[in-house]
């Protein structure tokens, strides 16, 4: 026939097929795999997917890393920081016993009159009814505070002791307010602090005034004897007694002079005055007063050993 003279050494004619994918068998010629391009993709789609899992698997592991390493870290940090607040505190507290635990004892001598100046530091002021024990180390200074009357053994004037009325009176001006550990001196027949005492529960008692905003009072009694004194000098709680027996007036009047703000006077004369001199030795100015129902005494301890 004659289109067989067509036909080239190299072809291939398919007889009763049409529109013949010519890629595909020429692929097949040279001798190409015809499953091939089903098979390739299905090869990507399974390692793209291996690759994602190990991707994720290393992510996963770098995150566990991350978050128990970041655990160490905090729970170190915070022990670091629980010793070091234990350690402040334990430097606050030996600097407390070292350095505001203290009585300090210094004697001055003005207008010839020779003056005992007695300043507690780091105390807890309290009155107290009764008899004290004189065993009690953390006690720095124990002085008689009111007076008591002579006839029938009553305290004079007002007193208040942990915020409950022992007593009532304006006989004496002067007014000692004990509220917190802090102490107020003053002058006033009423005083609004006398209710705010009985409020916080806290210690209240009336005494002759001595010297008020800086100037001397004077007083009645006209004798002499030792004096003691409850004073605010320098801007601190003090007390002051006078080595030898004064009046009133003198004994107020080297006060001021000596740059005394508020005083009131403490009971006197041969009254019991404990010191403790920072060693633990106890000496008493005065003397043992026989233990009145209603003695009563104003106390500075040691805070520290609260």
């Amino acid at each position: 026939m004659a289109y067989n003279d067509d036909i080239s050494d190299n072809e291939i004619r398919i007889i009763g097929v049409d529109n013949v994918d010519t890629s595909t068998v020429e692929s097949n010629v040279n001798g190409g795999d015809q499953n091939e391009p089903v098979q390739r993709p299905r090869n990507k789609w399974k390692w793209f997917a291996i690759g994602l899992i190990l991707l994720i698997l290393i992510v996963l592991s770098c995150l566990l890393t991350l978050f128990h390493s970041n655990n160490k870290r905090i729970v170190v940090e915070e022990i670091v920081d629980t010793i070091q607040a234990v350690s402040d505190k334990t430097e606050t507290a030996e600097m407390e016993l070292k350095t505001k635990a203290s009585l300090t004892i210094r004697e001055d001598t003005i207008n010839d009159i020779n003056l005992i100046i007695f300043t507690p530091e780091g105390y807890k002021a309290e009155l107290k009814v009764g008899a004290i024990d004189t065993l009690d180390k953390s006690i720095m200074l124990c002085a008689q505070a009111a007076d008591i009357r002579s006839d029938n053994g009553e305290i004079v004037s007002a007193y208040v002791l942990d915020g409950e009325p022992l007593s009532r009176g304006i006989a004496k001006k002067g007014f000692c307010a004990i509220i917190d550990d802090a102490i107020t001196l003053g002058m006033a027949e009423e005083t609004p602090l006398y209710e705010r005492v009985v409020e916080s529960k806290g210690d209240f008692f009336r005494q002759y005034p001595l010297v008020h905003d800086s100037q001397m009072q004077e007083n009645k009694p006209k004798g002499k004897a030792i004096r003691n004194a409850l004073c605010i000098l320098n801007g601190k709680v003090c007390v002051i007694r006078s080595a030898n027996i004064e009046s009133f007036h003198d004994f107020a009047q080297a006060l001021q002079d000596i740059g005394v703000t508020e005083a009131i006077s403490l009971t006197g004369s041969n009254a019991t005055f404990i010191v403790n001199d920072n060693d633990g030795n106890f000496t008493n100015y005065g003397t043992f007063e026989k233990s009145y129902e209603n003695i009563n005494y104003i106390i500075f301890r040691k805070k520290s050993q609260q």
